[in-house]
């Protein structure tokens, strides 16, 4: 078997839908599917070739990409060297910054997993992790040309100017012929909402030919077998299966090593899943299937296996649907004892992007107000003199003295509305963020639970009574609030605090002239037909919140 490496450039977001999320918020993949791998170059072939929507019916088109004679993996982050998912086996220590291989040795105590990407050479062991952001959209009056009132959602993407490798496989032939088609390099679209903003992604081919891949002489003792992406196995029966046992139908002669603790559990660290797609040709999504998680690990014993068919399952893959990418794995990556020398690349890079994600706006005017906003929300960069622009511009809009068109005024009122919105959860975001940095074992977050009911209640509750309903919690819910704190304060005293500034205050309660103007635009702001009250931002904050709060706390649950 031969294979082709290709690198990824993403020059805009982008954005691989996973099943996490609500009605306003879509989480993203941190990786490049095999099956958009495909489909990339897919699209490519039939462009060169001119194919029509029948392509389908095309003997070559047919053989390379729905066969499965030729296998797409997953483009995972490169840093001019390929980076997996980090082992569940590998984990780090609460309280330093050792990481440990806890798959051979299970004596090492208070350590915990923190996904990111990994390539580990022997003892060395270099550590990345993906830069994603948050982008705050409206729904469209496809009509008028407007924002729908009150209809905002979010997209988490990953951040553009990164790097994507991974390989396709097959056999010389037909990888020869893929690229004298396609070519070594061009520009396509790649995810979801590629007609917007997202997907725009640079593609090439690293190898100028296909490199034979060469079998691994793996020794007839008890080694680790990582699962490198996520794996779909079939059970006798024929159905996706979650059961160790399953493996073995795939790999013969196969033992798991046993557990310490029990004489049934094998000795693995394993994280089950759900796989779900989507069709771009049906329009549909894919079925579902239960697999394991990329990042599995299983110590075994390959004295009974064949070898060559060992090397086979490197190379092709473990299990199903495998030419999608599904089932990567490797023998002997991992090895026994603690890392010597670890390397974090971009420790800091998986925190959500916080800087200003407006888009350029073709009226001057809403460009305009656009900026005096961002001085109006933020008092203390705030200025007299962007403070009386405000107030002039919004009682132009309210009383104008010139000629303004009603569309016009809907699109600005839409453009404040929107961004003080995407001002109070980006806040929220920064806030929650300091309580989760600051989290351990001895200060850990809330349960999910109460996490739960936490925003449950500030769904239902107004500011005021709001802060009645914390203080009227059970002492067990009152005391995981306090032992979590952001070093400055408990969960328990910032959850009494007000973080929404009220735009209700009058001008006289204000000392400075200063202070004046803002109030007296703040007055304007709320006087706009449709702009958000405190109440409402209130909610928004506290949804933001305690939303992204529970996704941290089911990842450090890992």
């Amino acid at each position: 078997m031969h294979e082709l490496k290709f690198e990824i450039f993403n020059e805009s977001p982008l954005v691989f839908s996973s099943k996490f999320g609500d009605l306003n918020m879509v989480y993203t993949k941190d990786y490049i599917p095999g099956n958009t791998v495909l489909g990339i170059i897919a699209n490519q072939f039939a462009r060169k070739n001119k194919l029509s929507d029948d392509m389908h019916t095309d003997a070559q088109f047919c053989r390379y990409f729905l066969s499965g004679q030729v296998i797409f993996g997953h483009a995972y982050i490169s840093c001019d060297k390929a980076f997996y998912p980090l082992p569940y086996s590998i984990q780090k220590d609460k309280y330093g910054d050792m990481y440990h291989e806890l798959l051979f040795h299970s004596d090492v105590s208070d350590t915990r997993y923190t996904p990111q990407f990994c390539h580990i050479q022997g003892k060395k062991i270099e550590l990345k992790t993906v830069k994603k952001r948050i982008h705050f959209h409206h729904a469209r009056n496809r009509t008028q040309g407007v924002p729908e009132v009150g209809l905002f959602f979010n997209y988490e993407s990953i951040s553009p100017g990164q790097s994507f490798r991974g390989a396709i496989k097959g056999s010389q032939s037909d990888l020869h012929a893929l690229v004298n088609t396609c070519g070594t390099e061009w520009q396509g679209f790649a995810g979801r909402s590629k007609n917007a903003q997202y997907g725009r992604i640079q593609f090439k081919f690293i190898d100028a030919s296909p490199q034979k891949i060469v079998d691994i002489q793996l020794p007839k003792k008890q080694l680790s077998l990582t699962l490198l992406s996520d794996t779909i196995i079939y059970n006798s029966y024929g159905f996706p299966s979650t059961n160790r046992a399953d493996i073995k139908n795939y790999l013969p002669g196969i033992a798991f090593n046993q557990s310490d603790s029990s004489e049934e559990d094998c000795k693995s660290f394993v994280k089950h899943d759900k796989i779900e797609g989507y069709s771009a040709r049906w329009r549909l999504k894919t079925p579902s299937a239960p697999c394991f998680k990329a990042g599995s690990t299983f110590l075994v014993d390959i004295s009974n296996c064949d070898a060559r068919k060992l090397n086979d399952v490197q190379q092709s893959g473990l299990g199903e649907r495998t030419h999608e990418g599904y089932g990567q794995c490797q023998f002997g990556w991992q090895t026994d004892g603690t890392f010597q020398e670890m390397i974090h690349l971009d420790s800091k890079a998986s925190q959500p992007d916080k800087k200003d994600t407006r888009k350029k706006h073709d009226m001057k005017a809403s460009e305009k107000i656009y900026n005096l906003l961002q001085q109006l929300v933020h008092p203390s960069i705030a200025v007299k003199e962007a403070s009386e622009k405000v107030y002039s511009l919004l009682q132009e809009l309210i009383n104008p003295s010139i000629a303004v068109s009603d569309t016009v005024k809907k699109m600005l009122h839409e453009l404040c509305q929107k961004y003080m919105i995407q001002q109070v959860q980006i806040k929220a975001l920064e806030d929650q963020q300091a309580f989760v940095d600051a989290a351990s074992a001895w200060d850990p977050l809330p349960s999910n639970s109460l996490i739960a009911k936490l925003g449950a209640m500030a769904e239902s509750s107004n500011s005021e009574t709001f802060c009645q309903r914390i203080q009227d919690l059970r002492e067990t819910a009152i005391n995981q609030l306090k032992n979590c704190h952001n070093e400055k304060e408990t969960l328990y005293e910032f959850l009494l605090k007000q973080p929404v500034e009220d735009c209700k205050q009058k001008p006289a309660e204000k000392q400075s002239a200063r202070d004046d103007q803002r109030v007296l635009a703040k007055k304007q702001i709320k006087d706009i037909e449709g702009f958000p009250d405190y109440e409402s931002l209130h909610k928004t904050y506290w949804q933001t919140f305690f939303s992204m709060m529970r996704k941290h706390t089911k990842e450090l649950n890992v």
